[in-house]
């Protein structure tokens, strides 16, 4: 047998049993789509729990057989088996059911305080509990939908990680670790596992979609969809004929007939507010029977005009300017 020396001795140990791992760029894109899963998850918990301090955080990822999986998994746990069409099979997320509890206590309203009590959840916790995991995991689809899109359906609910095979014991699962923090110290850890030949094609799609070279090259371009979204949007428009200040007793003694005197002429141009902001400048009119403006320019473009509130303003000022000089050749004379 030859020996190997020098540069050549670094040797690497290969498990036979888990011929097939995935690759470092694989494992990083499964890290980049966990990230933004945290913080989609992070929302959530904010809004659904009301929980002021919320954060979920990625712990890492190993692959591992799914025996060994089991063997470490304590029971009771909440695992959630759901299925991920168009893809086939099944994966499984794991919660620790003290969190559990806790999170159904908080969603019904209690101060979240369930802790310590490890034990199956009832019928209406798993009520509860599951339209919350449902949540999640659609989440989680949403953070795959960039480069693969696929929808969540939950398939049932175990506390027995012997009830829930996925896959063959002897089968290669990837198991990505999080951590629930919650207020007043309330922390916990749930787990998504998913079959190797499941998660493979899914991590290859957001690796090739993330650091392919020639996409970071080429500036995105919003997609069609986005883009119909977009210029379909409704912007309100409205044309203010003029403003005017009344004091509260002015007010109570409106009546028709009488006559509000604006803080404009009648030949100014008026003010044309796009979104709640004055955008443009426009006459009064008449087109085909029906009121009209006439767009004059755009406000604070080069030679543009100035807006209402602004002309009233400028020409107040020169009216004191005005008065004061008017004030001082009376004091000379």
């Amino acid at each position: 047998m030859p020996v190997l020396k020098g540069a050549h001795a670094t040797l690497r140990p290969y498990d036979f049993r888990r011929p097939y791992q995935l690759n470092k760029l694989q494992v990083e894109a499964i890290g980049l789509v966990s990230d933004g899963f945290c913080r989609a998850v992070s929302n959530l918990l904010t809004a659904y729990l009301h929980s002021v301090q919320a954060e979920v955080s990625f712990l890492g990822l190993e692959q591992v057989p799914y025996e060994e999986f089991l063997e470490a998994t304590p029971v009771p746990s909440v695992l959630n088996v759901f299925s991920h069409p168009p893809e086939s099979g099944t994966a499984l997320m794991r919660f620790d059911v003290d969190l559990a509890l806790v999170v159904v206590d908080k969603a019904l309203g209690g101060p979240g305080l369930a802790q310590g009590a490890s034990r199956p959840l009832t019928e209406i916790e798993q009520a509860v509990f599951g339209r919350f995991a449902q949540r999640i995991l659609a989440l989680y689809a949403q953070s795959w939908a960039s480069a693969r899109a696929f929808s969540i359906r939950l398939e049932g609910t175990e506390f027995n990680p012997v009830f829930t095979q996925i896959v063959g014991q002897g089968d290669l699962v990837v198991v990505s670790r999080f951590e629930m923090a919650l207020e007043e110290g309330v922390r916990g850890v749930f787990q998504l596992v998913w079959p190797y030949a499941t998660i493979r094609p899914l991590a290859q799609a957001v690796a090739t979609h993330g650091w392919n070279r020639e996409d970071e090259e080429k500036p995105s371009q919003p997609s069609s969809a986005m883009h119909d979204q977009v210029v379909d949007t409704p912007v309100p428009l409205r044309v203010l004929l003029g403003r005017a200040r009344l004091s509260l007793e002015e007010f109570s003694q409106i009546a028709v007939g009488h006559v509000i005197v604006l803080d404009r002429r009648h030949d100014d141009p008026l003010d044309v507010e796009l979104g709640g902001l004055v955008k443009f400048q426009a006459v009064a009119g008449q087109w085909r029977g029906q009121r009209a403006v006439r767009m004059l320019g755009r406000v604070g473009a080069p030679g543009g005009s100035e807006t209402g509130a602004e002309r009233h303003g400028s020409e107040r000022a020169q009216e004191k300017e005005g008065g004061h000089e008017q004030a001082g050749e009376q004091a000379d004379g």
